[in-house]
């Protein structure tokens, strides 16, 4: 990362360095709104002493077959304020890009068939939409500049690794489509089965999430509809994603995802932290750095910070 990229992580950063590691309901107590209860108190430290991996999974589980409730797979946000610092104008667009605009992301998931193996076995499928709005560009009639979608078919079960001192795992096995649904030299999509290994101890988790690229036959024009339209995606992408997670007390959280190709050392970094604004909303601020944060940007360096609203976090 640059000299720039380095001061905005830094920046990001300063909030969690400052965090404390006090008492949970001490804490609770000096930090409380006048309308919160003790008994709400002691239910949001105990909550926040639980495996966050194992609560989510009750949570789900429990939401399960009511018809009203969407269950959120990857994180839901918006954020208003998006700074690119790094804009890729080399021909990919036909209108000259704003480096502020409009990150959001919706993901859902919702299960497919009965439960097995005692209910430890369950299938999903799943769907999550990325967008870049160029909304303050009013010179090139604000146009969507990016969207990605992924839908995704999924089993996961819970593994039992408390030899091991893991307080709580989970085995996920995937099949992925992402692309951006464009046409022509635009056109941006990959095919991926992956494994997703996710591991708690106290309030960290760690996820390792290596994939492997289904093959798709060569184009014999770059405008035929029909073959491969990014043959060097995982240059870029590399093969894995590591995810680091730490939750705090009071609700707030830390996210570090990286990707990496050892053979061209290119990849990403991406950092969030959240904090609680109210009962129901999360403040939240991202930082992302190198490439394929968009397909279309699949093969551009980019650097960004956004802040904006979280809906659902990870953890």
């Amino acid at each position: 990362m640059n000299k720039t990229a380095w001061l905005l992580l830094s920046l990001l950063l300063a909030p969690v360095v400052m965090a404390g590691e006090n008492d949970c309901l001490q804490s609770a107590l000096q930090n409380a709104s006048a309308e919160i209860t003790v008994g709400e108190l002691k239910q949001q430290c105990q909550l926040a002493q639980q495996n966050s991996l194992d609560a989510r999974a009750q949570q789900e589980r429990a939401a399960r077959y009511n018809p009203f409730t969407i269950t959120a797979h990857k994180p839901n946000y918006l954020l208003p304020l998006s700074y690119n610092l790094r804009p890729n104008n080399l021909g990919v667009y036909d209108y000259d890009l704003q480096r502020s605009e409009i990150k959001f992301q919706m993901s859902f998931k919702f299960p497919i068939g009965p439960a097995l193996w005692d209910g430890r076995l369950r299938f999903y499928g799943a769907y999550t939409h990325q967008s870049w709005w160029q909304a303050y560009n009013s010179r090139a009639s604000a146009p969507f500049r990016e969207t990605n979608h992924e839908p995704e078919l999924f089993a996961v079960m819970p593994l039992s690794l408390n030899p091991w001192g893991v307080d709580a795992a989970f085995l996920t096995l995937g099949l992925s489509h992402q692309s951006n649904g464009q046409s022509g030299l635009r056109s941006r999509s990959w095919n991926r089965v992956y494994a997703n290994l996710a591991l708690e101890k106290g309030a960290w988790v760690v996820a390792l999430k290596p994939w492997l690229r289904l093959p798709e036959d060569e184009k014999e024009n770059p405008n035929d509809p029909k073959g491969d339209d990014n043959p060097d995606i995982e240059q870029f992408t590399g093969h894995f994603e590591l995810g680091l997670f730490r939750r705090y007390e009071q609700g707030s959280s830390l996210s570090l995802i990286v990707r990496h190709n050892f053979s061209s050392h290119k990849g990403a970094l991406q950092l969030g932290y959240s904090y609680p604004l109210n009962k129901r909303f999360k403040g939240y601020v991202e930082f992302f750095d190198g490439y394929a944060e968009s397909l279309i940007d699949y093969n551009h360096h980019g650097t960004r910070l956004g802040i904006g609203i979280l809906l659902t976090d990870w953890l």
